[in-house]
């Protein structure tokens, strides 16, 4: 065997041990690792979801098959809220805005002062409501003026889920802490109040489907709870449901998607 070949050879492994290298890195990837929040992509018929465990987003198809969108550049990305043509991302301190027909960061944005941003809302006028469970707050956040506002609350502990209460115009929130209310921030005047006081502990994602009814979940009950239209009782809608995260309505769909973090997991509930 002359120099020659041998060198061949020698070049012909590194392809190869590369290109295993790279389909194992992907497959990784492409794993559910730490699903924390999910939303649908109308536009590309494709939900998004948001992995903790391995700072990615991937789309995932009706049918649950994974394809990459993100692979890098992200910490530990949480909530996610899409405006146009933009995806936005709570990701530690910094706000990701990403180009979602590009696919690509198209630029962090510094939340000075966040500590662990959660999850995001936005109202009719494009404004951002971003969650921050470590520093006690709500940012407000106007993608156009890239002006930035805090609310400090003593009602707001935790502060983790949160959806959008169009015909009330409030924002309610959930809070990762003991015996935890649902707080509602009134985009009208501006004041924080309790929702609802609740027995359930560790609340994390909210959701509001079609006819008004109100989910939430709870880590310590390990359930999803609903609130009837009448909003004077709870009710268990799921149970046995280990770290349910940031769930999602889906109006189109009428189905509730929820990812359970700790089991890395995709359930869907036909409501």
């Amino acid at each position: 065997m002359n120099k020659k070949f041998k060198l061949i050879m020698i070049n012909v492994l590194l392809v190869l041990v590369i290109l295993s290298g790279l389909y194992v890195w992907n497959a990784f990837r492409l794993k559910l690792r730490g699903p924390e929040s999910v939303l649908y992509d109308k536009a590309n018929k494709r939900y998004l979801v948001s992995n903790t465990g391995n700072g990615s987003i991937v789309a995932m198809d009706a049918d649950g098959k994974l394809s990459p969108f993100i692979k890098k550049g992200l910490k530990s990305p949480k909530g996610m809220a899409m405006a146009g043509a933009y995806l936005y991302v709570a990701d530690m301190g910094t706000l990701q805005v990403i180009d979602v027909a590009n696919a690509k960061i198209a630029g962090p944005i510094p939340i000075t002062g966040a500590v662990m941003l959660n999850d995001i809302a936005i109202d009719e006028n494009g404004l951002l409501y971003i969650t921050d469970t470590g520093a006690d707050c709500l940012f407000i956040f106007d993608p156009t003026t890239k002006s930035l506002e805090k609310i400090s609350d003593p009602k707001l502990r935790a502060p983790n889920g949160i959806v959008y209460d169009r015909p009330r115009s409030q924002m309610l929130i959930t809070g990762f802490s003991e015996r935890a209310p649902i707080v509602a921030y009134d985009l009208r005047n501006k004041e924080v109040r309790v929702f609802m006081d609740t027995m359930y502990s560790n609340l994390d994602g909210i959701a509001i489907d079609n006819d008004g009814i109100i989910y939430f979940s709870t880590w310590t009950e390990k359930m999803i709870v609903k609130i009837p239209q009448e909003q004077n009782r709870f009710v268990p809608f799921q149970q046995k449901l280990e770290s349910a995260a940031d769930i999602y309505f889906n109006a189109e769909t009428n189905e509730l998607i929820v990812p359970l973090l700790k089991k890395n997991k995709i359930k869907t509930y036909r409501l």
